[in-house]
């Protein structure tokens, strides 16, 4: 076996230490080097991540403004309920029996209003059936 001597160039006087990275620099002897970012990833590469995160955020923001518009829309669109929407005018006695006027419209037992059913007629009210809850107006004097 033949023993090969240092190149001198490579030799490094006492006087001046060798430059050291700086994470090397600040670990504590015998540790590992730890290098925080991956290195098969290249500084465009990393950019570029950050580009996609970025446009991802832009996106997920896009969608959360859509839905609280939709959700205010919504809330702006309701209508009060039924029983403010129909209004009984008068009550007519016929050979029949009793018809009514319901927002302009005259109307009998068993008809519909506004998709409420017209349940019965009396001489001072009208019972109304709208999804299964019953309601009466009465006519005001």
């Amino acid at each position: 076996a033949v023993a090969v001597a240092p190149p001198a160039a490579a030799a490094v006087s006492p006087a001046k230490p060798a430059a050291v990275p700086a994470a090397a620099a600040a670990a504590p002897s015998g540790s590992p080097v730890v290098i925080d970012r991956d290195p098969t990833i290249s500084p465009f590469d990393k950019v570029r991540l950050r580009q996609i995160a970025y446009e991802k955020d832009l996106a997920r923001r896009e969608v959360e403004r859509a839905a609280r518009a939709a959700r205010a829309k919504s809330r702006r669109r309701r209508q009060p309920p039924i029983e403010a929407r129909i209004d009984l005018e008068g009550i007519v006695s016929v050979d029949g029996g009793n018809k009514a006027i319901v927002n302009g419209e005259t109307v009998g037992a068993g008809d519909s209003v506004l998709g409420a059913r017209v349940v019965r007629i009396s001489a001072q009210a009208v019972a109304f059936s709208y999804k299964g809850h019953r309601f009466t107006k009465s006519i005001s004097k």
